[in-house]
């Protein structure tokens, strides 16, 4: 793969949950742009809401049934709450924003495109509303410990699943170098090796 396809395919995913997690912003803020009467910006605005949660959801749910990749967990931590610490520091403070004034709409854009940077860079997947409206649950996990010391990896997991237990192997396709999303495969609904 060349060096552009490689960082196409490593920064799509992230982007694609990025402007989902901000989605719900983009739809206030299209919905007050057309209020008043500003059709441009407010047509820009839904586009990103409806374009960004089409993309993610059909890149979430995008599984290949043929090329899983088996994983155990040995620690598990629950990520959902981290939405809504999401929501009250980047969502909220936004929602007054006023499309009208080219300064607010402008320091608007630097401070998403500094969080973007961030949240793309960091890979940050489970802080996404519009995957936790559906269904889906988000999870740090390590896995490897069963390897060499420097194999243990901190990753994130995506699962339709409410209670993913340490030790459970289970059926994952990988979405990008840390973030994984668990497979309920409906002739697999027992654990591996049980």
């Amino acid at each position: 793969m060349s060096g552009f396809g490689r960082l196409l395919s490593t920064y799509t995913p992230r982007l694609f949950y990025f402007l989902s997690a901000f989605s719900p912003l983009f739809a206030i803020l299209g919905i007050e742009a057309f209020s008043g009467k500003n059709y441009v910006v407010a047509s820009i605005y839904v586009f990103v809401f409806l374009f960004s949660i089409a993309a993610v959801l059909f890149y979430i749910s995008d599984l290949k049934e043929d090329d899983p990749i088996i994983i155990t967990p040995e620690v598990v931590k629950s990520r959902d709450s981290d939405v809504y610490q999401f929501l009250v520091a980047y969502l909220i403070p936004f929602i007054g924003l006023d499309t009208s004034k080219t300064w607010e709409t402008v320091a608007f854009l630097l401070l998403l495109g500094l969080v973007g940077l961030a949240y793309i860079r960091t890979e940050t997947p489970y802080i996404n509303p519009i995957l936790m409206i559906a269904g889906y649950h988000f999870y740090e996990i390590e896995i490897g410990r069963d390897q060499e010391p420097r194999s243990i990896r901190t990753c994130g997991l995506i699962s339709k699943e409410e209670d993913i237990r340490p030790g459970r192997s289970m059926f994952t396709q990988r979405r990008s170098q840390f973030v994984y999303v668990h497979q309920n495969r409906k002739n697999h609904n027992t654990p591996i090796g049980s």
